[in-house]
């Protein structure tokens, strides 16, 4: 083995060490949100992708040195856990008042549907994404936002009684649906720095952020669900508090002819933004969303003679949400078909910390060519547990 190659392997194994130790004992909030359509429509693979203009944004290190490209994204995606919207629908339109009535035939049902939303981790999770990318003279430009948003039931267990007894009457009952959300405006610089002929690459991404918390609440027994990717977006417009922050990104990739290797941890100084207390319930006064640190490793395969790639990306840590309770560590994947003027995509992603493990299913297509493409991406599961969309348009010049 020659001195390059020991030098090279060496390299590769202290960055992976680092990178995994780092790692390891992070315990992040807001779960990783990749940017694209194309990266959503497989399945959220995204750190090991590469091949598009803004891929610099979910891995720096995936930012090509000579390209000259742009890209913009716009899109939301909501996904349920622990059967959610079925148990608020089974308590949202009934009066406390009348579920208080003795002998009211409801009463029992509305009770157990306070009950299970109450257990941890039952929730809806929403991520959206407002931005443009550009790749230019080896630098990459990022200007845009990402946004956040989460409900939760915060039912009132102990006012589930027929009667009048204020103690423990229905007619009393203050269950609440919690919504919060956090906005976050990037202004993002990123650079890469390949080494041994390109075949291991290490990124770094500058922001500055200003991060806006938003939180509300509303009565279990009136809210409105509607649309599920609305529904969560409702703590967007709650009581607000924006504060300025910078942060930072770092990232890897190792190319092996036609395997590529990606890993990333964002927000590694970890940014936090907290709520305004003057107007957050008593429950939510003092806390702050952090963001970072997000790490994910992933990887792709391209195998030219079926036209095709193969991509997957987990989450090395477990991050916090938005929804008390909620955990989020994404296990996801896909595969890009490639047909002349048309790119057809589809995946499978899962959060391996949900207390029902949903799987989400991922579909999407490209249509263009190398100077300007669009791309859709859409998720969806049965029974309205996941719903949202993203579009991005790539250009090259």
């Amino acid at each position: 083995m020659n001195r390059s190659r020991r030098i090279f392997l060496t390299t590769v194994v202290l960055a992976a060490a680092a990178f995994l130790f780092a790692a390891a004992p992070a315990a992040a909030q807001m779960p990783f949100a990749p940017f694209g359509a194309r990266q959503v429509a497989m399945g959220g693979a995204s750190v090991g992708l590469g091949d598009d203009p803004a891929s610099f944004v979910d891995n720096p290190a995936l930012l090509t040195p000579t390209a000259k490209a742009g890209a913009a994204a716009y899109g939301d995606l909501a996904t349920e856990s622990g059967g959610f919207v079925g148990l608020l629908e089974g308590v949202t339109g009934y009066d406390p008042v009348e579920l208080a009535r003795p002998g009211n035939p409801d009463a029992a049902s509305v009770r157990a549907n306070l009950l299970a939303l109450s257990a941890p981790g039952t929730s809806v999770l929403g991520d959206g994404r407002s931005a443009i990318a550009s790749s230019i003279g080896g630098w990459g430009i990022f200007i845009g936002s990402t946004k956040w948003s989460a409900a939760v039931a915060r039912p009132d267990l102990v006012h589930v009684e027929a009667g009048a007894d204020p103690a423990t009457s229905f007619a009393y009952n203050d269950s609440v649906v919690a919504f919060r959300a956090l906005t976050v405006q990037d202004y993002a610089v990123s650079r890469a720095f390949p080494f041994f002929n390109g075949n291991f690459v290490v990124g770094v991404t500058g922001r500055y952020s200003r991060g806006t918390t938003g939180i509300k609440e509303e009565s279990a027994f009136t809210t409105d669900i509607g649309n599920l990717s609305n529904f969560v977006r409702r703590g967007r417009t709650g009581n607000e508090r924006t504060k300025s922050r910078y942060s930072y990104d770092v990232g890897a990739v190792i190319n092996i002819g036609a395997l590529r290797l990606g890993g990333v941890m964002k927000g590694v100084n970890r940014p936090q933004y907290p709520f305004n207390d003057d107007a957050a319930p008593e429950v939510d006064r003092g806390t702050s969303v952090v963001v970072g640190q997000q790490s994910r490793v992933g990887a792709s395969f391209k195998i030219q003679s079926l036209r095709m790639r193969i991509a997957a990306d987990l989450d090395l840590t477990k991050n916090e949400t938005l929804a008390a309770g909620q955990l989020s560590r994404n296990a996801g994947g896909g595969v890009e078909f490639f047909f002349g003027a048309v790119d057809l995509r589809g995946g499978v992603t899962v959060n391996l910390e949900a207390p029902d493990n949903p799987y989400v299913y991922t579909f999407g297509l490209g249509l263009g060519n190398a100077k300007a493409k669009l791309d859709v991406a859409a998720i969806y599961r049965s029974n309205d547990g996941a719903y949202g969309g993203v579009l991005t348009t790539r250009v090259g010049f």
